[in-house]
């Protein structure tokens, strides 16, 4: 299939469409820009509609029934900021309908796109109506930090997405040239204990592994430096350009970590203090499942990093 663009989408008149040709050439997908000018992708086959489909303020989805046996599943975008977003759906959805074989049938590839729309637009729902919490802005912002910090290393003028894996649900935050590399973020440089989540977050068998301390300080969005969710999204974004398919990832990738473009994001301000690297030997103080009684299923806890200071490591190499 080949790739579509936003430019594809603004060189269309007002309620027109193009076709899209799938992998197997079977399949019938078209893109367009509807009436009202909104942009759209159809998936058109024989199936029929006996569930209730999800629409959100960003994504209207409906079914339209053909009097032939054929029915249409359109995908309206509400608003254009996320046009990026949208044109990655778009492949995700048509991922979804050609993952069946050949002479899989229309029904079961429209249940498909359907379980993907419903897990977009659930996404969307939470992202939009709730915001995330401090620990979480912090969190983020140490990895969006992280990825700045690591894309100035390995090319200056790109930004390196590809070594971002944490909103993929990867046991790593980033990993780059066979090493892994797991962020942690405090709000006080203070404070300089971490919450270790699960057995799997920080795993250093046979990899090279390194564990990143980023600290932030309260800061008031008066003062130069201070540092927001928003902003720093902005910053990324103009750094990416006009790499759309980036731009996409990107956003999706922000999308999975629960957050989702938006000026509420101004707030809270932060001054980015400092990161710290520790290198993840086999005598770094972790638990691990195979020194874990089998009867304990789940593991959380807190790591001091002023006792770690013998893994204390200047800066990181490639």
């Amino acid at each position: 299939m080949r790739e579509i663009t936003a430019k594809d989408f603004r060189e269309l008149s007002h309620g027109t469409q193009k076709r899209l040709a799938g992998l197997q050439g079977l399949e019938e997908f078209y893109f367009g820009v509807d009436d009202h000018g909104k942009e759209f992708f159809m998936y058109r086959g024989e199936f029929s509609h006996q569930r209730d489909v999800l629409s959100t303020q960003l994504l209207s989805i409906e079914v339209i029934e053909e009097e032939s046996k054929a029915s249409q599943l359109v995908i309206s975008l509400q608003d254009k900021e996320f046009l990026y977003v949208f044109i990655k759906l778009i492949y995700i959805v048509v991922e979804a309908v050609e993952a069946f074989e050949m002479d899989g049938s229309d029904q079961d590839k429209f249940y498909s796109a359907l379980t993907v729309l419903n897990d977009w637009v659930e996404m969307f729902k939470i992202a939009r109506s709730t915001k995330l919490s401090d620990n979480r802005i912090i969190g983020l912002l140490g990895e969006l930090v992280f990825l700045q910090q690591l894309s100035e290393k390995i090319d200056p003028d790109r930004i390196a997405l590809t070594t971002w894996h944490g909103p993929d649900g990867a046991d790593e935050d980033f990993s780059y040239d066979g090493q892994l590399f797991e962020v942690k973020s405090s709000k006080s440089s203070k404070n300089n204990s971490i919450k270790i989540n699960s057995l799997r977050q920080i795993n250093s068998e046979n990899i090279p592994t390194f564990l990143v301390h980023q600290s932030f300080s309260t800061s008031d969005s008066s003062h130069a430096q201070s540092l927001n969710l928003f902003a720093l999204v902005n910053e990324i974004k103009q750094k990416i350009g006009f790499d759309f398919s980036e731009l996409a990832n990107f956003e999706q990738k922000l999308l999975m970590s629960g957050y989702l473009h938006d000026e509420k994001y101004c707030e809270p301000n932060f001054h980015f203090d400092s990161s710290s690297y520790y290198e993840v030997r086999s005598d770094f103080p972790l638990i691990y499942s195979d020194n874990l009684d089998p009867r304990i299923s789940r593991v959380r806890y807190v790591l001091d990093l002023d006792k770690c200071k013998e893994f204390l490591i200047e800066d990181l190499s490639f």
